[in-house]
C-alpha cells in the first residue's frame, strides 16, 4: 500500500467537511456589536437612546456591514442617525453601514419612545458576507424599564365611598412605579346639588390616602370647580382645604379597578360672578 500526502485543503476538508473547505477562501473579519440605553429606567412615552457600536476586530475588512434593529410594536422611532452609511424602516429598522476596516468603528443611534410598560430589551443584529470566528457577539440586546405614572391608581375595593355628600377615594402606589407617584391628598369632595341641605352633624373621619397629583390648583382658588379630561369626562369638586392638589382617576369609563390614562388635563377656575346692573329710575 502506498503512501499518499495529504495537502492542507484536503485536511480542512476532512476535519471541517465540505461546508468548511468553502468557507477557506472567504474573507474573515471579527466584528462586534455592543449596545446601550439611555435612560433605562423611563417613563412610558418618554424618548430613549439606542446607542449601537460595530467593530471589526480584523484580520480582513468587512465588506457589506448591515446592522438590523427590528423595534416591533413596543417602540415608536423618533430618529435614526448612523456615523456612516444610510438607514431605512420603521417597525424593524435597517441600516446599510458599508465596508468597515481592520479595528474600524460605526455608531447609529436610535431615539425612540416606548408605548408598552414593563421591561424592554430592544434588540440589534450584524450582517455580512464576511466569515465571522466569533459570530456569538453580533448580537446584542438592551434592558429599558417603563413605567406608567398612572398604573395601579384605583379605588382601593373596586369603588368608590360616598358617604354625607363626600365622596372617598383610596389609591395604592404600587413599588414597581417608584418616583413616578407623586403628592398625598386627603380626599376629593364633589360638588353637591344645590338643592341638597348640608350634612348634620360632625363630619365623618377622613381616612388617608395617597394618590397621583395630575394637577395642582392655583393659590386662592377654591369653591366649586370644573375639570375636563380628555375633553369629555367633566367632574365638578371642591378644593380639599388640607391640601391644594387635585388627583383624578377614572370618572369618564366609571369606577373600576384599572385606572385609565389621561393625556391632558385642564382645570377650569369657576367663572367670575356677574355684577348687577343697577336701575336707573327716572
Amino acid at each position: 500500500m502506498s503512501r499518499t500526502l495529504l495537502t492542507g485543503a484536503a485536511l480542512l476538508v476532512i476535519a471541517f467537511g465540505a461546508a468548511g473547505a468553502a468557507r477557506a477562501g472567504d474573507p474573515v473579519a471579527d466584528l462586534h456589536l455592543s449596545e446601550s440605553a439611555s435612560p433605562s429606567n423611563v417613563a412610558l412615552d418618554r424618548r430613549v437612546t439606542l446607542t449601537y457600536s460595530v467593530s471589526n476586530g480584523g484580520p480582513n475588512t468587512a465588506s457589506d456591514v448591515g446592522l438590523k434593529v427590528p423595534l416591533g410594536e413596543g417602540w415608536r422611532p423618533v430618529s435614526v442617525s448612523p456615523s456612516t452609511g444610510s438607514c431605512n424602516g420603521v417597525r424593524s429598522i435597517f441600516c446599510f453601514l458599508g465596508d468597515l476596516p481592520v479595528f474600524g468603528h460605526a455608531t447609529v443611534r436610535v431615539v425612540a419612545r416606548p408605548v408598552f410598560k414593563g421591561t424592554l430589551h430592544p434588540r440589534g443584529g450584524l450582517t455580512s458576507p464576511a466569515t465571522d470566528p466569533n459570530p456569538d457577539d453580533n448580537f446584542t440586546a438592551a434592558e429599558v424599564t417603563v413605567a406608567d405614572p398612572f398604573t395601579g391608581l384605583a379605588p382601593e375595593n373596586a369603588a368608590v365611598h360616598v358617604r354625607d355628600g363626600i365622596l372617598f377615594l383610596r389609591y395604592a402606589c404600587p413599588t414597581s412605579v417608584y418616583l413616578f407617584c407623586r403628592g398625598r391628598v386627603t380626599l376629593i369632595r364633589p360638588a353637591p346639588p344645590s338643592a341638597q341641605p348640608p350634612p348634620a352633624g360632625p363630619p365623618p373621619t377622613v381616612p388617608p390616602v395617597l394618590g397621583e397629583s395630575l394637577l395642582s390648583l392655583p393659590s386662592g382658588v377654591d369653591g366649586k370647580l370644573r375639570v375636563r379630561l380628555n375633553s369629555t369626562a367633566i367632574s365638578f369638586v371642591n378644593k380639599a382645604r388640607t391640601l391644594p392638589v387635585l388627583v383624578i382617576t377614572n370618572l369618564r369609563d366609571g369606577v373600576r379597578t384599572k385606572a385609565t390614562r389621561y393625556s391632558k388635563v385642564n382645570l377650569i377656575a369657576p367663572p367670575p360672578k356677574k355684577k348687577k346692573k343697577k336701575k336707573h329710575h327716572h
